[in-house]
């Protein structure tokens, strides 16, 4: 949090409505995005919406092309 709060100084964020944008990397929300993100940016001016990358629409559609592929690919190693 220090080291965050200093960063964010010496950026000069929080003067002259400067914010940093936060983009954490998760797969899926919970406690990190809910609780340890938001309390660690503390008076920080941020950016930062709590949003995972999952779930997204078009995840389930990429599974299953992705299953199709692999057991066409293991079908074609078996000879079927």
């Amino acid at each position: 949090r220090d080291a965050l709060a200093e960063a964010a100084a010496r950026a000069g964020i929080g003067r002259r409505e400067r914010r940093v944008a936060v983009v954490p990397v998760f797969l899926s929300t919970g406690y990190f995005t809910a609780r340890v993100i938001p309390e660690r940016l503390g008076d920080v001016p941020a950016l930062y919406d709590g949003r995972a990358l999952l779930p997204h629409p078009a995840l389930v559609e990429w599974l299953s092309l992705e299953g199709e592929r692999l057991l066409a690919g293991m079908k074609a190693e078996d000879g079927r």
